[in-house]
């Protein structure tokens, strides 16, 4: 089975937890999510993980397409922006912004608990991708840093200081620039 697939049954993109765990973050940045079409959006946003070799790969990269295609042809152009740029690669790559639901679902990972997110990214084996890619990233902006990659509990818990700061520092620039 791939690991984009795993992700999905019983990874990090789990298909029943991960999309509660957006709503939390969505409600965190901007109240309940009362329109049924972001519930929606909150479980689609990541199916084109399915068949991914790679989480973060050049595959892995694409995931956001088919939860926007799905969006886009129910519900129009906005909705399929808003699950098109959950991912900053996505966006970065079309010159557009992150939209709202990717704050909301970064937001996620730094909402569930160590406890819950762990066991399922070891399951899956997301966890050996995420630590080389967590270790890139943070040492390119802190080199005299070491991240334990034993301490699973270490790093999700830097991971998590990383995006609080991280959608602190960007989710009010966005809302600023639309106004």
């Amino acid at each position: 089975m791939k690991l984009g697939t795993k992700s999905l049954l019983f990874g990090a993109h789990q298909f029943l937890i991960h999309p509660v765990m957006v709503a939390c973050g969505w409600y965190k940045l901007y109240g309940f999510p009362k329109d049924y079409r972001l519930w929606l959006a909150f479980i689609l946003h990541d199916i084109g993980y399915i068949g991914c070799e790679t989480m973060d790969g050049d595959d892995g990269k694409k995931h956001t397409r088919l939860g926007a295609d799905i969006m886009g042809d129910l519900f129009g152009k906005d909705w399929h922006e808003l699950c098109l740029y959950h991912s900053r690669f996505c966006a970065e790559m079309c010159n557009s912004k992150p939209s709202k639901l990717c704050f909301a679902d970064k937001l996620a990972i730094a909402i569930e608990p160590s406890w819950l997110y762990l066991p399922r990214v070891m399951l899956s084996g997301e966890i050996k991708e995420y630590l080389l890619n967590q270790k890139n990233e943070f040492h390119l902006k802190n080199p005299n840093s070491n991240i334990s990659i034993k301490d699973m509990i270490q790093w999700h818990q830097q991971l998590k200081q990383f995006i609080i700061r991280w959608v602190d520092e960007n989710v009010d620039t966005m809302e600023k620039q639309k106004e």
